[in-house]
């Protein structure tokens, strides 16, 4: 009985000396009012839609959603130089290329969403840093996303940005 007696007050001690678990939480910088813009992996009908549907999403969740950078068409023109073989009348041809993007510097939001229907995929990045922040798939039907359980599109996009430290409501 004193061996029992003596051994516990000795084993809280020793409890009581093991050093604590180092926890490391990286906070980022959230924005008071963060806003957002969509922008499709290309403007192909199916892309548009598919991003005009994650933007009523974004939308439902009560952050701020503007508008994307306009697209921008340059059309430059090349003058060909002689091909190795071919008739000299080749010379002098020219070439016309119009390449066309979209000025995403331009944007004023403070977050970039990325979306493409082909693999149902959305990348959420930071303006600023160009910071990768969330790369998902969004899907219906499953549980314990961040230990929330999840039922629609719209409860999977919320979540995330939830975890993300962007308030929704």
């Amino acid at each position: 009985m004193k061996l029992f007696t003596l051994a516990i007050p000795l084993s809280l001690v020793f409890i009581g000396c093991v050093a604590p678990q180092a926890v490391f939480v990286v906070q980022r910088d959230v924005p008071e009012n963060p806003s957002f813009v969509v922008i499709p992996a290309n403007y192909y009908l199916s892309q548009v839609a598919f991003a005009n549907k994650i933007v009523s999403y974004l939308i439902q969740c009560r952050v701020k959603v503007i508008e994307p950078p306009t697209l921008k068409e340059v059309q430059a023109t090349k003058e060909l130089g002689q091909i190795e073989g071919a008739p000299s009348q080749a010379t002098g041809a020219q070439l016309a290329v119009t390449e066309t993007y979209a000025a995403y510097d331009s944007t004023v939001a403070d977050y970039i969403v990325w979306t493409d229907v082909d693999y149902n995929q959305i990348k959420i990045l930071r303006k600023t840093t160009k910071e990768i922040l969330a790369v998902f798939q969004p899907k219906e039907g499953v549980r314990n996303v961040s230990k929330h359980e999840v039922t629609t599109e719209l409860d999977f996009i919320r979540t995330t940005l939830d975890s993300l430290g962007i308030k929704t409501r």
